[in-house]
């Protein structure tokens, strides 16, 4: 075997397509660009199973969670259909978004502050409320803004309408408290 290391990246083509906020070209790209970034080597034979390996080096092991963890934080996250984990040395094969998903169900998905940390189950529960209303208020407004050409749908804490920015297969959706945010990571 000539790599340490192999994430299997699948995307959910019928998502991308039903949702119409990005081409599908360029998502497959994206995750290509982050894994280039990351000193991975791709093996894929197509489109629809994305293979990329590593070998061993100092920073190997750390690529692996920097380029996981970007794609599934970004605005690929929703797309991501299954990422698995191949681990050469041992032979053991991890499932990265079950995995990711229950740490974030866990321990929540905040900086590790004193605030966070401190948070009570109830809180964890209303700020994720929170951030899936945001996500939702964003996916009505790129909606309204691509059907209309305005946006009407408004921010519940500012309540001013969210800049939907559409450039090309980009999209970002924003207001000026921060409530909303849906914005591409770029990699």
């Amino acid at each position: 075997m000539d790599y340490l290391y192999k994430l299997t990246v699948e995307i959910d083509d019928d998502k991308v397509l039903r949702l119409q906020r990005h081409d599908l070209g360029a998502v497959y790209q994206t995750v290509r660009d982050a894994f280039a970034g990351c000193n991975f080597q791709e093996q894929s034979q197509d489109d629809r199973e994305l293979i990329f390996t590593i070998g061993e080096g100092k920073d190997s092991f750390s690529e692996v969670g920097i380029v996981a963890n970007s794609l599934y934080d970004s605005w690929l996250g929703p797309y991501l259909k299954r990422m698995e984990w191949y681990d050469a040395s041992d032979d053991s094969k991890e499932d990265v978004l079950r995995e990711i998903g229950d740490f974030d169900e866990e321990y929540g998905y905040y900086p590790t502050t004193e605030e966070t940390v401190s948070l009570t189950d109830e809180a964890r529960k209303e700020i994720a409320c929170e951030k899936k209303q945001g996500k939702e208020i964003a996916d009505q407004a790129v909606r309204e803004k691509k059907q209309d050409g305005k946006v009407t749908v408004l921010c519940p804490k500012c309540k001013n309408a969210p800049k939907v920015i559409l450039n090309g297969n980009r999209t970002i959706v924003k207001c000026s408290c921060g409530y909303i945010l849906d914005a591409e990571i770029y990699l």
